[in-house]
């Protein structure tokens, strides 16, 4: 298909959200044997740490502008960044965050119902440190808490699992605890940002700074110790952050 799509279309330019995908390496390929220029668009929050020890990681997620010929970042802060981690100035231009610009819109409506939302992201599968036992555990245990406290304290809960394939289930381990918890597990989750009171997330999520956009109250709950340091996001004391 890809193949086809490049045989027919004259494409001026290229645009990806990272470079680490199936599909993205073999449509870089073909861009790259026909010299079409290929922009790397951010689409999510990361560490932002110059710990060497997040490079790898980095490189796995794709986020880097190793074939891109151009990095398309959100403002001056991911500017700065990629400017203090290595990547040459020339490769960075601020295009804003087109996922994210119209969350701005006035006319979206933003109000508070009386229900805590919790955006789970789980251990996963391609990071070793998530393999533990410990933090298999851990996260388990949290979920829980979080379950039994938002539970006694009157307030509704919607969890919503993140939608990477590889998520973990956590349906029976809520439902023993209180059958009134819904969980949802695909969609979109900023229509249930809008509405919600609070805004829990497990570690650094994207979700984070939509929530934050809508002007929602957030707590970030450490589960996973990568040992990579303090976030960026984390270093304004924008959101709480706390353990269980």
């Amino acid at each position: 298909i890809a193949k086809g799509i490049f045989k027919k279309i004259h494409l001026d330019s290229l645009i990806i959200q990272n470079e680490s995908g199936f599909t993205e390496q073999i449509i870089i390929n073909f861009a790259k044997k026909n010299n079409i220029p290929i922009l790397l668009l951010s689409h999510g929050l990361s560490y932002e740490t110059l710990d060497p020890k997040y490079h790898e990681r980095r490189i796995f997620d794709g986020v880097d502008p190793i074939s891109s010929s151009k990095y398309l970042v959100w403002g001056k802060n991911q500017y700065q960044f990629a400017k203090d981690y290595g990547i040459n100035e020339d490769k960075l231009k601020i295009v804003g965050s087109p996922s994210h610009d119209i969350l701005f819109d006035k006319n979206i409506k933003n109000t508070d119902d009386e229900y805590v939302l919790l955006a789970t992201s789980s251990p996963t599968a391609s990071v070793v440190t998530d393999l533990t036992v410990d933090t298999l555990e851990k996260y388990e245990y949290c979920v829980k808490e979080i379950c039994k406290v938002v539970t006694n304290s009157g307030k509704n809960l919607i969890i919503k699992l993140h939608p990477f394939q590889e998520e973990l289930d956590v349906t029976n381990l809520v439902k023993e605890i209180s059958s009134n918890i819904q969980i949802i597990k695909t969609g979109d989750i900023i229509p249930l940002i809008k509405h919600c009171s609070i805004f829990l997330t497990i570690d650094i999520s994207t979700t984070i700074l939509e929530a934050q956009i809508f002007s929602k109250p957030v707590i970030s709950i450490s589960v996973k110790n990568y040992e990579w340091g303090t976030p960026k996001i984390f270093e304004s004391n924008s959101c709480l952050t706390t353990n269980i």
